[in-house]
């Protein structure tokens, strides 16, 4: 009885140690994925903020200046973005927005925040570009300073973090399973001095291959066999 309440300790603090181990790599994991994930992401946004920088053009007015041209923009449904020049004159915007705030545009530095529309979590990009008129004309051109707003959803990003910590999950979640077996094979054969001696060296054995993630078939077969 001394030797299975020893195995009962250490299988409880090995469960113990197991949970805390899990809790601490979920959390790593979690921290890891997300941070990479929203680069990612950032990346993205800025790709799509510098294609609709590149579809504002020359208006051809005579007062030289420019205008989104929308045949060349091609984003999806969803994303949300505002285009304005340097006086603020509106060049373009996203049918399915109202347009960022005034506290949004009087930034001049470039960065990424993240906001609400119509209830969907959204992350969006603040950018600051030149567009040239006529850059060959005399003087270089009329420069225009455009401001750009670029935003999409996150829900598929954050699909995708909890995605790979599940995946990074399901080892050790294996690895608990086959330690509570063989908490089981303990306490069916430790009802006895004999029967516990010979559960004590399966135990022992189980648990070396365990650890070599030889999984639980091993267990039950060394179990059946009384450790022999």
């Amino acid at each position: 009885m001394k030797s299975y309440s020893i195995a009962r300790r250490l299988i409880t603090t090995v469960l113990l140690v197991e949970l805390i181990s899990a809790v601490c790599v979920t959390g790593m994991a979690w921290l890891y994925e997300r941070h990479s994930h929203f680069r990612s992401f950032n990346i993205l946004l800025r790709g799509r903020a510098d294609s609709l920088l590149g579809s504002v053009q020359d208006a051809e007015d005579p007062e030289d200046n420019v205008m989104l041209s929308k045949s060349d923009v091609d984003v999806p449904s969803e994303d949300i973005y505002e285009v304005r020049d340097e006086k603020g004159r509106l060049l373009g915007r996203s049918p399915n927005w109202d347009g960022a705030s005034q506290d949004a545009l009087a930034t001049n530095a470039d960065g990424y925040f993240n906001l609400t529309v119509g209830g969907e979590h959204y992350r969006a990009l603040l950018l600051h570009g030149l567009r040239v008129v006529d850059p060959g004309d005399k003087g270089g051109g009329v420069p225009h300073h455009v401001t750009i707003v670029y935003g999409a959803p996150t829900r598929r990003v954050w699909r995708a973090v909890i995605g790979a910590v599940l995946r990074g999950c399901k080892p050790r979640a294996v690895a608990c399973h086959g330690a509570r077996d063989g908490m089981a094979i303990e306490s069916e054969y430790g009802s006895s001095a004999s029967a516990g001696r010979r559960s004590s060296g399966c135990f022992r054995q189980c648990v070396a291959f365990q650890a070599t993630g030889g999984g639980t078939r091993y267990e039950r077969a060394c179990a059946i066999s009384g450790g022999s």
